[in-house]
């Protein structure tokens, strides 16, 4: 099944990451494989905004893309969630 139907500006948007960010990760580290337009136009998946979506939480807790893209999947979740949990955490002793 062809799920691509997300172009690639609608795709930032939608990741809140650049195009340009989104080209460089696929390019080096095969993080997304788009569908391609007759045209060679990008199209995304959702699939794909979910593993951007997760990358990009990984990173913004402080590991590099170079790290992520090794991870099986199931770690890069446990990861992703990891610096909300602590933040939860530490809100929640700071309230009590």
């Amino acid at each position: 099944m062809n799920d691509a139907q997300y172009p690639i500006q609608l795709l930032a948007c939608l990741t809140v990451l650049s195009a340009h960010m989104i080209r460089i990760w696929e390019q080096r580290y095969h993080t997304v494989d788009p569908q391609r337009t007759p045209g060679n136009r990008r199209l995304y998946s959702d699939s794909d905004i979910g593993r951007l979506n997760l990358q990009r939480d990984v990173t913004d807790g402080g590991c590099s893309i170079g790290q992520v893209v090794r991870l099986p999947m199931d770690k890069r979740a446990r990861r992703a969630r990891h610096p909300v949990l602590i933040l939860a955490t530490q809100l929640g002793s700071l309230a009590g």
